[in-house]
């Protein structure tokens, strides 16, 4: 499992920002949280798959998230949220499926509670 990030704030999706190069993508991924969701609290970690991807404009890519307790076992029912810091990039389903919408780089979070893990994504033309 990978290190993943922490975070207790509200969900935060870069709303109304651009970045100054959308082509090479964000330095790195904002955070999403889970607050609110219920049974989430009892995520402890989130591994996301596959670990970076790569898919054309308009084609798909399937994402898979697994939610963990703190001895490390899944938790099958788990709610995660699926978020794409860059949608003008990639956007992402509630069920992690990845549309590649306009060539650059972005990045593919699913959180549970807090947890967060997130994956790099390219989109090429």
């Amino acid at each position: 499992m990978r290190t993943l990030v922490r975070s207790s704030a509200v969900l935060l999706l870069s709303l109304g920002c651009a970045p100054a190069d959308p082509v090479a993508g964000p330095a790195t991924p904002p955070m999403v949280a889970g607050v609110g969701i219920p049974g989430g609290s009892k995520c402890a970690a989130v591994e996301l798959l596959p670990e970076q991807g790569t898919v054309a404009v308009g084609g798909t890519l399937q994402m898979s998230a697994t939610a963990f307790n703190k001895k490390g076992n899944p938790i099958p029912s788990a709610p995660i949220q699926w978020a794409s810091s860059f949608n003008t990039v990639a956007a992402v389903s509630s069920t992690g499926l990845v549309t590649g919408v306009a060539a650059g780089e972005t990045h593919i979070l699913a959180s549970c509670a807090g947890i967060v893990d997130s994956v790099p994504v390219v989109v090429n033309p």
